[in-house]
C-alpha cells in the first residue's frame, strides 16, 4: 500500500507540472526550389532535419548600396563514395524595391552576377550569366521587414536565367522557377526555421 501511494505521489508531482511551457513546433520560414534543364533541383537537407537545408541569403551594404547574395548547394554521393555537388550562387546589387533586376555583370565583388558550379568526380564546370544580354534576371516580389525574431529582414522572389559554360559557350544550362523566400537572412548558416 505504501509503495502504491509513493508511486501515485511521484506521478502527480512529476507528471503534472503547472509551469510546463510547451515548446512550439519548429516553423520553416525560408524556402528555395528551382528547375535546372527541366529537372527539379532541391538543396541538400542536412541530417533529415527540415530546419537545416543547404541554402542561405546574405545581406550587406557597401557605401549605403544594399546587396543580397543567395547560395544553394546540392550534394550527391556516388557509388565510389566521392562527393558530387552543384552550387547556385547569385548576387543582386542595389536591391531597394520590388522590381526586376538583371544579372549581367562579370563575376566579382560588388557585382550583380549568377554562377552555377558543377563538380563531378573532381571535374569542375562553371556556368555564368551573359554580360552582353539580359538573359538572367531576378524578380523581387517582396522585401520583408525585420521581425522580433530577426534584426535583419528578408526577401522573396524568382530567379531565372541562361548560364553559359565559362570555357565553352555552346554548353549552357537553363534555370527556371527558382523561387526563394527568406523571411530572415541566415548569412552563412543553413538554419531555415524561426528563431524563438
Amino acid at each position: 500500500m505504501k509503495k502504491n501511494l509513493l508511486v501515485l505521489v511521484l506521478t502527480i508531482t512529476f507528471g503534472c507540472n503547472s509551469n510546463d511551457e510547451s515548446i512550439p513546433p519548429q516553423q520553416v520560414v525560408n524556402t528555395f526550389t528551382m528547375t535546372v534543364n527541366d529537372s527539379q533541383w532541391t538543396p541538400t537537407l542536412i541530417d533529415n532535419d527540415e530546419c537545416y537545408s543547404k541554402f542561405n541569403c546574405f545581406f550587406s551594404e557597401v557605401d549605403f548600396i544594399p546587396l543580397y547574395t543567395i547560395t544553394a548547394i546540392k550534394e550527391n554521393e556516388t557509388e565510389t563514395d566521392q562527393k558530387n555537388s552543384e552550387k547556385l550562387w547569385f548576387r543582386i546589387m542595389n536591391l531597394k524595391d520590388v522590381d526586376t533586376y538583371y544579372l549581367n555583370d562579370e563575376y566579382g565583388d560588388f557585382k550583380s552576377f549568377a554562377r552555377f558550379i558543377i563538380n563531378e568526380n573532381g571535374i569542375v564546370k562553371i556556368y555564368e550569366n551573359s554580360t552582353s544580354e539580359n538573359s538572367s534576371k531576378v524578380i523581387i516580389e517582396d522585401i520583408i521587414p525585420p521581425t522580433k525574431n530577426s534584426h535583419l529582414g528578408g526577401v522573396r522572389g524568382i530567379f531565372s536565367g541562361v548560364l553559359y559554360n565559362k570555357n565553352d559557350t555552346s554548353d549552357f544550362i537553363i534555370i527556371r522557377d527558382c523561387n526563394f523566400e527568406f523571411e530572415k537572412t541566415n548569412r552563412t548558416d543553413y538554419y531555415q526555421c524561426l528563431d524563438y
